[in-house]
């Protein structure tokens, strides 16, 4: 497959507008400009009440006795509006999650927002160090897992794919490390070991979060594929490749790097590439994209 399918070059386009749209400041809703990417991508929102969360999310193509359901992860959001003052609402204002989610031409895909993005009013529980020093703490795992537990039920799929952007990545890979259901564990710019990338940015550690590094053991049975891009400044290559030579001997990963990505070129990326990745050799939507 060559080129951008017109389908999802017209939904990524979608993504273009709303982006502008926002950066110039004509949307101050940001729920409502996702609902819409999604909604018009055959997308149906849900809420999923997660221990002391209620977590944000669409989902599409759920019938009983789906094979695999892809679960997108959302990144850490707007967690600062600048280095050092705490946003008070961590949703994105350029979910690039959502935006890679909607380009997949898989049959059954969900996105679940992280706590407290998407939500409004923010709840009591939405306190700020949940998306600053505890974006990734033991609460907020066990949260997500409980979401792509009910995902999962719902869709009645036999094994996930978990796919992860930046600090969802976080998450997709300590999920994947306490369960035994993921067929593919996928992360693009991935933040895999949060101890290092403080370290490199010289930012306030994350003490009250858990940190993928510290599990890699667990994760030498799931077949593993993460991007990483060469001008990311955010989460550069070399963090990636850390985690990645740090895994079992024998584990099933690749690393790729697109030598020209920043830390916000990957929907468009997704768009193109998605049916090239090795997780999605076999799948229906784009060898029919392929004219397989």
């Amino acid at each position: 497959m060559t080129g951008i399918l017109p389908r999802q070059l017209a939904l990524l386009l979608t993504a273009v507008l709303v982006a502008s749209c926002q950066s110039t400041g004509f949307l101050h809703d940001p729920v409502a400009p996702a609902r819409t990417l999604a909604t018009d991508a055959g997308f149906s929102e849900q809420r999923i009440a997660a221990g002391e969360f209620e977590l944000f999310g669409f989902r599409r193509g759920f019938s009983a006795g789906s094979r695999n359901l892809t679960v997108y992860i959302e990144g850490d959001g707007r967690a600062f509006v600048s280095r050092r003052r705490v946003s008070n609402d961590p949703t994105p204002r350029d979910p690039v999650a959502l935006q890679m989610a909607v380009a997949d031409p898989a049959a059954t895909v969900a996105y679940l927002a992280r706590p407290c993005q998407f939500v409004q009013p923010l709840p009591d529980s939405c306190e700020s160090r949940y998306w600053t020093t505890a974006r990734y703490a033991p609460a907020v795992v066990a949260a997500m897992n409980t979401a792509v537990d009910q995902l999962r039920a719902d869709s009645g799929a036999a094994s996930l794919t978990l796919v992860g952007f930046s600090g969802g990545g976080t998450i997709a890979t300590l999920l994947a490390a306490r369960r035994d259901d993921v067929d593919w564990l996928v992360t693009v710019a991935g933040n895999l070991d949060h101890a290092a990338w403080t370290r490199h940015h010289g930012d306030t550690p994350l003490d009250d979060s858990l940190n993928p590094a510290d599990v890699r053991d667990r994760l030498a049975d799931v077949r593993q594929l993460h991007l990483a891009g060469g001008d990311d400044d955010t989460l550069p290559p070399a963090l990636v490749a850390g985690f990645v030579r740090g895994l079992p001997p024998a584990t099933p990963v690749e690393l790729l790097v697109f030598d020209d990505a920043d830390h916000d070129d990957w929907p468009a990326i997704w768009a193109r590439h998605v049916c090239t990745l090795a997780f999605r050799a076999d799948t229906a939507g784009c060898v029919a994209a392929a004219g397989g």
